[in-house]
C-alpha cells in the first residue's frame, strides 16, 4: 500500500490525497488499475469504497487501531486508488480556498491531472488499463473524470491514458427522473401513502432540487454561502438535505389537499421514519456501543455469510473511521497532512448546484461514442437513488438491447438481474443498497471481475 499527496494545482497548492493498494493476486502486474471516488457531492472515497465497502480491511467494531480483514475486498483482482476528491474532501486540501467553490469540470480536470501525476510517480502504471469507477454523485464525477481523460488523451496528454472504461453504482444521473423514481419506491415499497406520494408529485418540483434525502449529507451547497454571506433567502435551495423540492420565493406556490411542497415532503420524510435510507433492510447507528454491536444486518451473521454479505456489518463503522483516520499514529503512517482534522463528508466544498441538478446524458452519448465499456449497477434496496430512476434514464439514452434481461447467479442464488445493450451492461444487486459492496460484498465483488475481465454475469 502507498499514501500520499499528489498535487495538481502548483500555483494554488492544491493537493489530493489518495490510498493506493495494489492487487493480491498472483499477478499483480497483469491486473487493471481501478481509481474509485464516493459522491456527495464532497465525501471521501477513503471513508467510502477503502473501509466502509470494498478495501482489504475495516475498522474495528472496538473502536481499536487493528482492523478487521475484508474477505470480499475487490483488491483480490485490481489494483486500487481511493481518492478523495475535490479539494476539501477528507485529507485533500488547497492553499487558495476559493478553490472549495467547485463544479463538476474543475473536478474532473484535476482527477485528469492527479492521474498525469500520479503515473509519473508510479511508472509501472503508466499504461496499464485503467477503469474509472465511483457510485451516488459518482454518476457525475466518473463520466466527466472519462471524458476529461478522452480529450486529454486526444489533445496529445502526456503520458497517454489507457481508459478502457468505467463502472458507477446507484448514480445520481438525471434530477427529475432519479428524484422522481425516489418517490415511486418509496410508495411501492409502503414507505409513503398514496396521498403523500401524489401530493409531492403534485407541488414540487422534481428537476430543482438534490436527492430526496430527510438527513443532511454534510456537504455545504451554495445555499449555506448564501446565509453566511448575508444573501437574502430562498434566491437558492437550501442545502442538499434539508432542500425542498419547490421553493415559492422563485416559482409561486403550488397546492395539493391544502398543502404546497414543503408540507407534503415533510409528512413523507415524516412517514419514512427513522430508517437507513440507503439501504432499507440494515439497522441505523444506535446509542452506545452495545447496541452498536447488536445491530447487524437482519438477516442474521449466518445468513449474512451464506447471502455474500459483508461480515458484521456495522452501522456504526463511520464513527469507527473517523476515530482511526484521526488519531495522530495513523496521520502520520499515512503521509497525511497532520493539521487537518478528518471528516467523511466535507463542510467547506461548496459544490455547484448548477452541477448537480445537470443531466449527465450527454456525457454518456458522448463516452458511448468512444468506444468505452460502460457498466451501471445498483443495489435494489437504496431508497436515495434507486433502480427506478436508473432505469427510466437509462430508457433515454440511444442504447440496442442485444440480450433478454436475465438473472445473474453466485453460489446457486440469484445475485441480482442484468441486462445488455451493444453500448453498456445494466445489472441490479439483490438485497444491496446505495453502497453495494457494504452489504453485499461477495455479490459486489462477483460484479466488478465480471466486467473487469470482460465476463458475462
Amino acid at each position: 500500500m502507498f499514501s500520499g499527496y499528489i498535487n495538481v494545482n502548483a500555483s494554488h497548492g492544491r493537493n489530493l490525497f489518495y490510498w493506493l493498494v495494489e492487487s493480491a493476486s498472483a499477478d499483480p502486474e497483469g491486473d487493471p488499475l481501478v481509481l474509485w471516488t464516493n459522491g456527495g457531492p464532497g465525501c471521501s472515497g477513503i471513508s467510502g469504497g477503502l473501509f466502509s465497502e470494498f478495501g482489504p480491511f475495516f475498522p474495528n467494531i472496538d473502536g481499536s487501531l487493528s482492523l478487521t480483514p475484508n474477505m470480499w475486498t475487490w483488491t483480490r483482482n485490481a489494483n486500487v486508488i481511493f481518492i478523495e476528491q475535490p479539494a476539501g474532501v477528507g485529507f485533500s486540501y488547497s492553499l487558495d480556498t476559493d478553490d472549495y467553490t467547485v463544479g463538476d469540470a474543475q473536478a474532473a480536470e484535476d482527477v485528469y491531472q492527479f492521474l498525469l501525476g500520479f503515473t509519473a510517480r508510479y511508472p509501472k502504471y503508466a499504461g496499464r488499463p485503467l477503469y474509472l469507477s465511483g457510485e451516488s454523485y459518482g454518476g457525475h464525477y466518473v463520466p466527466t473524470e472519462a471524458a476529461a481523460v478522452v480529450r486529454g488523451n486526444a489533445a496529445g496528454g502526456n503520458p497517454q491514458l489507457n481508459l478502457k472504461g468505467f463502472f458507477v453504482g446507484n448514480a445520481w444521473t438525471v434530477a427529475s427522473l432519479d428524484n422522481e423514481g425516489a418517490l415511486d419506491y418509496w410508495y411501492t415499497r409502503a414507505m409513503i401513502d398514496k396521498a403523500t406520494h401524489d401530493g409531492v408529485l403534485a407541488t414540487c418540483n422534481m428537476s430543482d432540487v438534490g436527492p430526496l434525502a430527510a438527513a443532511a449529507r454534510g456537504v455545504r451547497l451554495e445555499a449555506d454561502w448564501e446565509v453566511a454571506a448575508g444573501v437574502a433567502p430562498g434566491s437558492k435551495a437550501r442545502p442538499l438535505g434539508f432542500s425542498p423540492l419547490y421553493d415559492p420565493a422563485r416559482s409561486g406556490a403550488r397546492l395539493h389537499g391544502g398543502l404546497d411542497c414543503d408540507g407534503w415532503t415533510n409528512q413523507a420524510f415524516a412517514s419514512l421514519g427513522n430508517i437507513n435510507i440507503y439501504d432499507i433492510f440494515v439497522d441505523v447507528c444506535g446509542s452506545g456501543a452495545a447496541a452498536a454491536q447488536k445491530a447487524l444486518s437482519p438477516f442474521g451473521e449466518e445468513s449474512n455469510n451464506n447471502a455474500g454479505c459483508a461480515n458484521n456489518y456495522d452501522p456504526c463503522r463511520d464513527d469507527k473511521t473517523t476515530a482511526y483516520l484521526n488519531n495522530a499514529a495513523v496521520k502520520a503512517a499515512i503521509h497525511a497532512n497532520a493539521s487537518i482534522t478528518w471528516s467523511g463528508c466535507s463542510s467547506v466544498v461548496n459544490y455547484s448546484r448548477f452541477d448537480l441538478l445537470t443531466s449527465m446524458l450527454p456525457t454518456y452519448e458522448f463516452l458511448i461514442q468512444q468506444g468505452l465499456r460502460i457498466m451501471v449497477f445498483s443495489g435494489d434496496v437504496d431508497a436515495i437513488v434507486p433502480v427506478l430512476g436508473t432505469r427510466a434514464w437509462l430508457a433515454q439514452l440511444p442504447l440496442t438491447q442485444t440480450n433478454a434481461s436475465r438473472p445473474w447467479t453466485l453460489n446457486g442464488q440469484v445475485g441480482g438481474w442484468v441486462t445488455e445493450y451493444a453500448e453498456l451492461t445494466f445489472a441490479t444487486v439483490r438485497n444491496a443498497g446505495h453502497m453495494v459492496p457494504e452489504t453485499q460484498g461477495a455479490r459486489g465483488l462477483a460484479l466488478v471481475n465480471a466486467f473487469l475481465s470482460g465476463t458475462p454475469l
